[in-house]
């Protein structure tokens, strides 16, 4: 678990990266930081068991791998998240489509799926939609 350097600011949003792929994980966090978001990175779902609730009731946002090692698959790890804290908004990101079961499983829990590859325009794309359309 890897928490960015750059939490003094706490009114910025936090943001958990779940992700197995570190370099992936790494840019992404660079990205958010870049612009304007605290990160904390995981390398599976299994690090979220091990995270303290605290840290993950502050979290506003999640981006999660659809599949990573360890005991929690991507989609039981987005269910996970959302029952510690239902008001996190939960981007599945995938480079594949998820199959029926994971939709299924995952579709009361999630806001908005990323496919990889995707551009840093694209996630702070979907990340400022889904905060627009809170405000709705």
């Amino acid at each position: 678990m890897a928490e960015s350097s750059h939490l003094a600011a706490n009114t910025r949003p936090l943001i958990l990266i779940i992700e197995d792929f570190a370099e992936l994980r790494e840019m992404i966090a660079a990205a958010l930081e870049h612009g304007g978001y605290r990160t904390l990175t995981l390398n599976s779902g299994d690090e979220v068991l091990t995270t303290p609730r605290q840290i993950l009731m502050e979290a506003s946002g999640a981006l999660v791998d659809d599949a990573f090692p360890g005991n929690l698959s991507g989609p039981q790890t987005v269910v996970l998240l959302h029952y510690i804290n239902p008001r996190l908004k939960i981007f599945p990101i995938s480079g594949r489509p998820f199959l029926g079961w994971e939709i299924e499983l995952m579709e009361t829990h999630f806001h908005r799926c990323l496919s990889k590859p995707f551009g840093v325009a694209e996630l702070f794309e979907t990340l400022a939609d889904d905060a627009t359309e809170a405000l709705l």
